[in-house]
């Protein structure tokens, strides 16, 4: 094989590796990944479209630089930058969103204090976007224990999928008027061993009252990530 063919060949597979990448959203230094096996996204939006039916999907959040240097979408600005109901999940909340902005092409439709409740302190979802023509809710959690150190154990996931799905549940029956169809619970998760175990809860230990028609994703974020978790946020000057 002469010089001129072996250029051509990396050239068709860097181009390939491309559009593999595009699929399951790159952009600037962030890569959004699906794990365990190969999958479509069209695969994974059809399910989340399916408003009648529960689903857990798992994929990988691997950004190579700070937040504050990633190329984000308006959506996630907004959310970065609007005032929420209090809490320290503002950077948890907006990559979220732009998570499923890359994976889905979803839209912001409304923030945390755009949706109206029918009684105040109760809970309450976090962002509503619309994917195609589907409006859907937007519950964002971490699944962290204090101090880091500890052991992540099946009992702290069905702590935090239970209270988290039945808040989901509270939401939806709450809600002033019909924003949207179904929920999405997005729990970030620091490692792939936590993430097993709530995978392992949520299909073992979780009753299907619970889980309703809620869509659950976890992200792992085990790489550059603590700033998710922390929410170390600084505001650019």
């Amino acid at each position: 094989m002469d010089v001129v063919n072996i250029f051509a060949f990396f050239l068709t597979v860097f181009v390939q590796y491309i559009k593999i990448l595009k699929r399951v959203g790159i952009k600037e230094s962030l890569f959004i990944l699906f794990q365990s096996r190969p999958v479509q996204i069209s695969q994974v939006k059809s399910v989340l479209l399916q408003e009648k039916t529960p689903s857990l999907q798992i994929n990988e959040f691997i950004p190579n630089c700070h937040y504050q240097h990633l190329r984000l979408s308006n959506g996630a600005k907004k959310l970065l930058t609007t005032e929420n109901a209090g809490g320290n999940s503002i950077i948890s909340e907006s990559m979220s969103f732009e998570v499923l902005k890359r994976l889905f092409g979803a839209k912001l439709i409304a923030t945390e204090m755009e949706i109206e409740y029918k009684i105040p302190n109760v809970p309450i979802t976090d962002y509503i976007i619309q994917v195609e023509e589907t409006k859907i809710g937007v519950s964002v959690t971490r699944s962290m224990k204090w101090p880091s150190t500890s052991k992540y154990t099946k009992l702290d996931a069905h702590k935090l999928l239970k209270r988290k799905l039945s808040g989901v549940i509270k939401s939806n029956t709450n809600l002033k008027k019909p924003y949207f169809e179904k929920q999405i619970l997005h729990i970030w998760s620091p490692s792939a061993s936590v993430t097993e175990i709530l995978s392992q809860v949520w299909q073992n230990e979780i009753n299907d009252d619970l889980k309703s028609n809620t869509f659950v994703l976890i992200t792992t974020a085990e790489k550059n990530a603590d700033w998710i978790f922390w929410n170390i946020y600084q505001k650019k000057n």
